[in-house]
């Protein structure tokens, strides 16, 4: 019933969308009591009503009629629920808390920390950035004297000195202080999210006016160029190795050798052909030298510099790299995607790199908002026990139950937190639900049920001011509603009668039918040679059925040692082979589901009428089904009676025609 529960309630949430202009809200296509339904409304909840559909055009009159009377059977629902009191009673109050703590914690997350974080990065990503730092590492001394140390390096920037001399000199990075610290382009998204919102920040030639605090330890960051990103290249290639025939390194040889291809290429010889002939690439010689798309850094510097600077269809003077003498054809170029289009690629990347970031820095920000307190008392209780209880349902008789049952968790805004709320959260997790309480796992839980705790918070304190978010718990306390006035009116009140499903049973037996059935043995394995041997076997034993429990390599669910009892003849190319038999019959080896098998014929059954017992199930529900709609229709004419709904076609159809949609 709980999940017919939700289907229903989110079936009439989608009816909800309320945005009215000044022009639209005053046509009224529709009264019911004393309260009536403008065309803006009636449009607005028509045209949320078709998410997801098929149907993208504006409807018909006729569409408008039918769903006209189907809104106006929603809203007069709803005035019955509030004349019933039920926006008053605790359990609605409760499960509306309930919901709002469960939908708000990761709708805020999204809306109001991914989303943002995915759209700047969708604007950052637009440029790449070519940066230099200095690292100064905290491996070997304090965090406090690598700063100290850092802020050193800085003074003497400013001062005047070069930043590609105080790299060389300070740098810890061993693969960029030789290079004056230059750690070529990156974009959002590559690098950790410290680093990268500090470089997105600055001008070029700009150094960041203070050390940059990561993972690795202190940077100090130098912007040297910003320009806009392509996203992906494609490109051609010759490469001639530092090779002579003889296979022997002849760095002089090689040169020679690529002056010679250049000098067929820039007299017009095709590049693709050049390179079938000559170039020592065995992975792309044979494609014209194609390299397909790729990004910035997926090739060697020095080639990736080359090949980025190109336009469509130039070609690139020899270039040097550790493979060997490249000349380099750009063929296209990929455009920079719709946010849309590249949103997942973004997901993917913030996922990785910045999520943890932001978020932790949302809980310290939350933490102070909220005057936050910690308490230690539950985990140095944890600490002393025997780690064998664990989350769930026997924590709440355990003796460790009885020794945390009067501690807290935390204090926000000056409220204590019990314990016993900490271990209900715990509970509903599957990351801790089942595990034992150590001291691990308590940490964690406390983790995460105090970052819960604290969006909560901030969910509450928004929560009036997110039009989104005040639709959407006006959409399900809705639904709450609906779904108690269908459970009073109708699916508490079907009563099932024995007498009414026999002589429901009598009109349509006709339609509950068995078909042809068989019961069968198989062996089945999914080695052919494996049943060649068996089939020797089966020839002189006497008890096939026994030797196929013992032996069968298939284990089904429904399907008892091999056994197949009654079931359709057309079910299987198995249950074929058997049907197609005498009974008593054993087949030849033939190819099966997933491998070879021999099967036995031990009983058929042709195909007949149900049993009312073997169609009670469906009589069943043929029966509350109807007795559904009807009860429906009757509460449906209750509400017309009282409420007087009155659907005013015209000035529908006039709205529709004269365009204010």
């Amino acid at each position: 019933m709980q999940g017919l529960r939700f289907a229903f309630i989110f079936t009439f949430v989608t009816l909800l969308f309320f945005a009215c202009s000044p022009k639209n809200s005053e046509i009224v296509v529709a009264t019911f009591d004393d309260k009536s339904i403008s065309f803006d409304e009636l449009q607005s909840a028509y045209e949320t009503n078709k998410i997801g559909t098929t149907n993208t055009g504006s409807g018909s009159i006729d569409e408008y009629k039918e769903f006209t009377d189907l809104y106006l059977n929603y809203k007069m629902k709803l005035a019955e629920a509030e004349e019933r009191g039920y926006k008053n009673d605790p359990a609605v109050k409760e499960e509306l808390l309930e919901y709002r703590r469960t939908v708000g914690v990761p709708y805020f997350v999204e809306k109001h920390l991914i989303e943002p974080a995915l759209k700047e990065m969708y604007e950052n990503r637009k440029e790449e950035i070519r940066v230099s730092h200095i690292l100064i590492r905290f491996e070997k001394i304090s965090p406090e004297e690598a700063k100290s140390k850092a802020d050193t390096v800085l003074m003497r920037l400013k001062a005047g000195e070069k930043f590609e001399d105080l790299a060389a000199e300070y740098s810890e990075d061993i693969y960029s202080k030789d290079q004056g610290g230059d750690i070529y382009y990156v974009t959002a998204g590559q690098v950790l999210p410290e680093f990268e919102r500090a470089a997105y920040k600055m001008k070029v030639g700009e150094v960041y006016p203070e050390p940059v605090k990561t993972k690795y330890g202190y940077h100090i960051l130098k912007v040297t160029e910003r320009q806009k990103r392509i996203p992906k290249i494609r490109a051609s290639h010759i490469l001639v190795q530092f090779k002579n025939d003889s296979g022997n390194v002849d760095t002089a040889y090689a040169f020679e050798k690529i002056l010679k291809v250049k000098a067929r290429l820039d007299a017009g010889e095709d590049f693709a052909e050049v390179a079938k002939e000559t170039s020592d690439d065995r992975g792309t010689k044979e494609k014209g030298g194609d390299l397909g798309f790729f990004q910035r850094r997926m090739m060697v510097r020095p080639f990736d510099e080359a090949a980025f600077k190109l336009e469509v269809g130039q070609m690139s003077d020899i270039v040097e790299s550790p493979y060997g003498y490249h000349i380099i054809k750009l063929t296209e170029k990929e455009s920079y995607p719709s946010y849309e289009d590249d949103k997942s690629e973004l997901r993917k990347f913030y996922e990785r790199a910045g999520f943890e970031y932001d978020f932790n820095n949302l809980i310290d920000s939350l933490k102070s908002k909220y005057n936050y307190k910690q308490y230690d008392d539950i985990r140095q209780v944890v600490g002393r026990s025997d780690g064998q209880t664990t989350f769930g349902e026997k924590y709440w008789e355990s003796e460790l139950r009885d020794s945390l049952k009067n501690l807290y968790v935390c204090q926000i805004l000056g409220n204590d937190i019990p314990s016993d709320s900490l271990f209900k959260f715990a509970e509903t997790n599957k990351s801790f639900k089942g595990y034992g309480i150590n001291g691990n796992k308590i940490s964690e839980a406390i983790r995460q049920f105090t970052d819960e705790c604290l969006i909560h918070e901030e969910v509450k304190a928004i929560s009036n001011s997110d039009p989104e978010f005040m639709r959407m718990m006006e959409d399900y306390e809705n639904g709450i509603y609906i779904f108690r006035l269908q459970d009073e009116e109708v699916w508490q009140k079907i009563e099932v009668d024995s007498t009414q499903l026999i002589k429901l049973w009598e009109e349509t037996k006709e339609n509950y039918r068995l078909p042809d059935r068989v019961t069968f043995a198989e062996l089945f394995s999914i080695k052919k040679t494996k049943l060649d041997q068996w089939a020797d076997t089966l020839k002189s034993i006497d008890d096939f059925e026994k030797f196929v429990a013992e032996n069968t390599e298939r284990r089904k669910k429904n399907v008892d040692d091999g056994i197949y009892t009654l079931v359709d003849a057309n079910s299987s190319i198995m249950a074929q082979k058997a049907d197609s038999m005498e009974v008593g019959q054993i087949s030849e080896l033939f190819e099966s589901t997933a491998g070879w098998s021999i099967v036995k014929t031990l009983g058929k059954e042709e195909a007949r009428q149900k049993t009312y017992e073997e169609a009670l199930p469906e009589v069943a529900s043929l029966y509350q089904d109807r007795e559904s709609k009807r009860l429906e229709k009757e509460f449906l004419q209750y509400l017309k009676d009282k409420y007087n709904p009155k659907p005013n076609y015209e000035l529908l159809q006039e709205a529709i025609e004269s365009g204010k949609m």
